[in-house]
């Protein structure tokens, strides 16, 4: 597992919801900054993940920027990038 440190900004996920599953099976910590600067492994942590999406009537993410750290959790986020049309 080589070690990388890279941060994506994601922008109109739809499907939160195959978002977080996706972000549950990553092998590595999948980072956010929340307010006040710390950053918080997204995986598993629903109080999280709930947060990014209460504003939204449909569950949507309008904007986060996730930090991953594997090259094999960074292989699967630009996948789901690419199959939900993120760019």
């Amino acid at each position: 597992m080589d070690n990388v440190n890279i941060a994506l900004m994601l922008k109109g996920i739809k499907d939160s919801e195959a978002f977080f599953e996706l972000v549950d099976r990553c092998q590595a910590p999948v980072k956010i900054q929340v307010p006040g600067g710390d950053l918080h492994d997204l995986r598993g942590n629903v109080l999280l993940q709930n947060y990014l999406t209460w504003e939204s009537p449909i569950s949507a993410i309008e904007c986060v920027e996730v930090f991953c750290h594997t090259e094999a959790d960074l292989a699967s986020i630009l996948e789901f990038i690419e199959e939900y049309q993120l760019f």
